[in-house]
């Protein structure tokens, strides 16, 4: 999964057709700076990561937040674009966010009554993607 600010990756690409040929497509830029650390507590294990990706173009930093339970069972997670120094950040309805997942074919997805997300796989595991806060 990713999150994408303004529908724009915050990595650059090569467009030469001649690189192209040779190379594939290679990355020519991206993030700078990266950060990540660990953020285990008791009955979970996690990291909290950040990358500088976005500030050149929209003047924000991306960070990404996941934790898992001990048991496995329950992977929470969150991501979010700050300003740097972490200044508060005001929906003035100039940037978007949309957040994208890869999902196999194999998997049955459905919107519930109350608006979440259900991924169901063939073993019968079943996962609920619920989104607060947004504004």
């Amino acid at each position: 999964s990713t999150a994408t600010l303004n529908d724009t990756s915050s990595a650059r690409f090569s467009h030469s057709l001649r690189v192209n040929d040779l190379l594939g497509t290679p990355l020519i830029g991206g993030p700078q700076h990266v950060s990540c650390k660990r953020t285990d507590q008791p009955g979970s294990q996690g990291f909290l990561a950040r990358h500088d990706g976005y500030v050149a173009r929209f003047g924000l930093l991306h960070e990404r937040e996941l934790k898992l339970s001990t048991n496995g069972n329950v992977l929470a997670g969150r991501d979010r674009f700050l300003r740097p120094g972490n200044a508060a950040i005001r929906n003035n309805g100039r940037d978007f966010v949309t957040v994208r997942f890869h999902i196999h074919p194999a998997t049955g997805l459905l919107q519930d009554q109350h608006g979440r997300l259900v991924l169901t796989a063939e073993q019968a595991d079943t996962w609920v993607f619920t989104c607060t806060d947004v504004a």
